[in-house]
């Protein structure tokens, strides 16, 4: 086969070749048919040994002359080339023992023609090690008999590596830009003496053009090209690195989980002693990725190093660590691109909406809402009335109860996006907007929240005009009875409270729940859910907000309402079932 694959290129070249080539190939079947000529039944390919195919290729063999006058013709041939043939045979040492000590007997034995030289890279232990068997020296003494000349590559210039790699991260990020100036500092901190052959630069170089267009949009770049070094070159730090995610990463309502710096140091000690040598540059890319190893370095107390900046992207950040380490975006996450597109099209109303219901049923829209804010300072002004109409409209449709102690709910965050919107424009504009969506929005309690919240925006005669829009609006919803279906009810009938007439506000609530199912439906508008240490949904009734609305009494009306129904229909009918559980969750206040 070997000879097969060596005619077939020496006879593309010319006339000469042709010959050359056909004499070669009539070579290599007679040597295959001589059993004596190279043990090779230990070759396997595509699960057949090689032997028997080359037999098998011989037995077609209609040459008249014998192996030894077939040799001397190519011999002929081939002094006559006015050229040499150049055999690269590489990556030896990768092959199995057997089939090292093959290729260097073929060389050895039939291959060694005229004007045919081969160049054999290897690494020497390795191959020695293959050919000794049973004999410590034999393969060094069979090397030097079987090669002429031998050169030992030196390891190369460190600058050239760093020259090469530098090259190749220049051509990657010329569609993924980077923040030049924090680049500069990693490079500074030991990132290249990582590299130490032209391999390593090349195996670094392929895995990013593999990796990194997957999660450049979601990632700081900068930071990525440090964890897929220590992917790349040291994976066990790298998994133990992925596993400390409480202890690295900051989440900007908890902040870092208070852990002593001392126990920081010695895990960050721990994980560089697992660098090979490395372990001062490992310390400073540690140190460089991570403000609260820093801070533990620096005799700071683990919950005071430098907060990171969330729209960075930084592998520190707690919303963004696993995005550098599952690589796919995770469940319940917008991708960066999704935001981008989402924020980017917003004055394309039908459009938006689409992709908005699409989030709500994918379970992505709390991650949308919680980092809609900070896409309003960037995106065009022409956005901000559309972004603000979306807000009233689908704003109730947007809530999710906290996720754990410091998540503040979507409320908040479809609040904060309205508000911050309204903060870019002047202040003519900003009331033009919001009197022109008073009757039109459709989610009255994120109407009634941002209200609120503009009182100490604007002036007092601007404010109540808006105001009172606003309870024109609750009134006659409550008038047709879409009130009571709204989904933000219990802070719709705070706010009415807080600004008309309580009496009114308690005539129409007592007026709405004499009917049992529409009691039922009531109070159930006024459940939420805590979350404990173990984050466990526990539901509990809003007790202030109930006494607030239907005085103080409030709580042993509603419970003797509740006991009458639990009461008066049978124990496994679905009123009596919800009455016995609401009756069942505590008052807090």
């Amino acid at each position: 086969m070997f000879f097969e694959e060596l005619a077939r290129t020496i006879g593309k070249r010319n006339e000469t070749g042709r010959k050359i080539g056909k004499r070669m190939n009539t070579y290599g079947q007679l040597l295959s048919k001589t059993t004596s000529a190279i043990p090779i039944t230990t070759v396997k390919i595509g699960g057949k040994l090689l032997g028997s195919v080359m037999t098998a290729v011989g037995t077609n063999l209609t040459s008249k002359k014998s192996l030894g006058e077939t040799r001397a013709d190519l011999e002929k041939l081939l002094e006559c080339l006015d050229f040499r043939i150049v055999i690269f045979v590489d990556d030896i040492d990768r092959l199995e023992p057997d089939v090292t000590k093959l290729l260097f007997r073929m060389i050895r034995l039939n291959a060694n023609l005229p004007n045919i030289t081969y160049v054999l890279a290897f690494d020497r232990q390795v191959v020695e090690r293959n050919l000794n068997g049973e004999h410590d020296h034999f393969g060094r003494a069979y090397l030097e008999k079987i090669v002429q000349v031998s050169f030992d590559m030196p390891n190369p210039d460190p600058e050239i590596v760093r020259r090469l790699l530098y090259g190749h991260i220049h051509t990657l990020l010329q569609s993924h830009p980077l923040e030049k100036d924090r680049f500069t500092t990693v490079r500074s901190l030991g990132f290249d003496v990582h590299f130490r052959t032209l391999r390593d630069v090349k195996r670094y170089a392929n895995g990013l053009r593999l990796t990194l267009p997957l999660v450049a949009r979601e990632v700081d770049v900068v930071d990525f090209l440090v964890i897929e070094l220590i992917r790349l070159f040291h994976p066990g730090i790298y998994q133990e690195i992925a596993r400390m995610k409480d202890v690295l990463a900051f989440h900007p309502m908890m902040g870092y989980v208070d852990f002593r710096a001392e126990n920081i140091k010695k895990q960050t000690d721990r994980l560089c002693c697992m660098a090979s040598g490395l372990k001062e540059s490992m310390r400073n890319l540690l140190l460089e990725l991570f403000p609260v190893v820093e801070g533990a370095y620096k005799n700071v107390s683990a919950v005071d190093p430098p907060v990171p900046n969330i729209t960075k992207r930084r592998v520190c950040h707690q919303e963004y660590f696993d995005r550098y380490f599952l690589l796919p975006i995770p469940a319940g996450r917008m991708s960066e691109a999704e935001m981008e597109m989402f924020v980017e099209r917003l004055e394309d109303r039908e459009k938006t909406e689409k992709r908005l219901r699409q989030a709500i049923e994918a379970g992505k829209a709390p991650d949308l809402i919680e980092r809609l804010p900070e896409h309003v300072s960037k995106m065009p002004e022409t956005c901000v009335a559309p972004l603000i109409a979306l807000m009233l409209y689908f704003g109730d449709d947007l809530q999710f109860e906290p996720r754990h102690h410091y998540d503040l709910g979507g409320s908040y965050y479809v609040r904060l996006a309205v508000l911050q919107s309204l903060n870019r424009l002047t202040e003519k504009k900003r009331l033009e907007i919001i009197r022109g969506m008073t009757k039109k929005a459709k989610s009255l309690g994120t109407l009634v929240r941002v209200i609120t919240a503009l009182r100490e925006t604007m002036s007092r005669t601007e404010w109540e005009a808006i105001r009172d829009e606003a309870l024109e609006r609750i009134r006659s919803e409550n008038d047709d009875g879409t009130l009571w279906r709204q989904q933000q009810l219990s802070e719709i009938l705070i706010r009415w409270h807080t600004w008309a007439d309580k009496d009114e506000v308690r005539a129409a609530v007592s007026k709405y729940i004499e009917d049992d199912s529409h009691l039922l439906c009531f109070m159930r508008k006024f459940v939420r859910k805590s979350l404990d240490w173990e984050e466990t949904a526990e539901p509990y009734i809003i007790g202030n907000y109930l006494k607030t609305i239907l005085g103080e009494t409030a709580e042993a009306d509603m419970r003797g309402k509740l006991r009458s129904i639990e009461s008066r229909y049978e124990d496994d009918s679905d009123s009596a079932r919800e009455a016995r559980e609401i009756l069942g969750m505590p008052w807090e206040y």
